[in-house]
């Protein structure tokens, strides 16, 4: 799991113990996000990605590139038939 690092300073201690395993990444900053997302990815062997919110499709999309997953080619909107 992946989360904006500002949106940490206001989770409750109770919620931080449980979220172990989760990277804190600045969205607005996209190549930093990538590299960090891509490092914990590969450090953790994650094997897929998902967006959850459509302004994060981008970095999605290029993640799974990074990682060699199957998606969206980065940079390409997708078509519909």
């Amino acid at each position: 799991m992946a989360t904006h690092k500002e949106l940490y300073a206001h989770y409750r201690p109770e919620l931080t113990a449980r979220i172990a395993g989760t990277v804190f990444t600045d969205f607005a900053d996209p190549a930093t996000a990538l590299d960090e997302l891509t490092a914990f990815c590969r450090e953790t062997g994650m094997a897929g990605v998902a967006a959850c919110w459509e302004f994060l499709s981008p970095v999605a999309t290029r993640l799974a590139a990074a990682l060699g997953l199957p998606g969206h080619l980065p940079g390409r909107p997708a078509t519909t038939s």
